[in-house]
């Protein structure tokens, strides 16, 4: 049997954060019940495609057991030839694409973010992606890249945006 999961840090006596390798299915459930901070939530049919170690880099904060937050990053590469990932660090190795985030609190958002910065860190990855509303982008300390005309969410165009994460 596969190790289901590595342990990154421990907050307390009973939270965790850990990097999901083998996701079981009381795992599975607990983490399609948790809302979407992102314009992509997990579900049936996408949680193999980005739930998939060491192609992804799935997070989760586990709160007594239970999964209540989770983050998956994606290695810019994957998108090479995209035109919706307009990086120009695309084929350095340098740079993470936050493709899911799913959270109970927003307390649960910050620490997880946190530590999965942190984590990247630890392998000399200098910046994170994503796609997001162009309206989140002020203060959010991302920087546009591309506003991606032909994707809108409730109306508002959405933009690809980068940060440096070694300041962050």
């Amino acid at each position: 049997m596969p190790v289901s999961k590595e342990v990154i840090n421990i907050l307390g006596k009973s939270e965790t954060i850990d990097l999901i390798k083998v996701p079981s299915i009381r795992e599975k459930d607990s983490i399609l019940a948790l809302p979407a901070h992102t314009e992509i939530k997990l579900n049936i049919i996408n949680f193999e495609k980005y739930m998939d170690y060491p192609t992804t880099i799935p997070i989760a904060y586990r709160r007594s057991g239970k999964i209540v937050g989770l983050i998956v990053g994606i290695p810019i590469e994957k998108f090479d030839g995209d035109e919706t990932f307009p990086d120009p660090d695309i084929n350095k190795r340098n740079t993470v694409y936050t493709v899911v985030i799913q959270y109970d609190d927003s307390d649960v958002a910050k620490v997880l973010e946190k530590e999965y910065l942190a984590y990247l860190r630890r392998y000399n990855i200098k910046n994170e992606s994503r796609h997001m509303r162009c309206d989140w982008v002020k203060g959010s300390g991302f920087r546009k890249l591309k506003n991606i005309s032909e994707w809108k969410v409730e109306g508002f165009d959405i933009c690809y945006c980068k940060r440096e994460i070694l300041s962050v």
